[in-house]
């Protein structure tokens, strides 16, 4: 992505999906990071594997499952 990219008026939110080693567990551990710029509420879709979920760590910062709130960040861990 370009500063152009995200600069442009239709690019109003990014997700970042990041992955690392879980030493305690022996598994992958992804977090993911939503940003929101906009004015109004985006629906967020992350990537479901079998026996996976999601959970927020910012509760504040959603507008509903699977929604992030206006103006706003949201991160999220799986949940295996």
């Amino acid at each position: 992505m370009t500063t152009g990219d995200w600069e442009s008026a239709t690019t109003d939110h990014l997700v970042m999906l990041l992955s690392t080693g879980d030493t305690v567990q022996n598994r992958r551990t992804r977090l993911a990071i939503a940003i929101n710029r906009s004015h109004a509420p985006h629906a967020v879709h992350l990537p479901v594997r079998p026996g996976s979920g999601w959970q927020s760590l910012l509760p504040s910062a959603n507008a509903g499952i699977g929604m992030i709130a206006a103006r706003s960040v949201g991160f999220h861990v799986e949940i295996l």
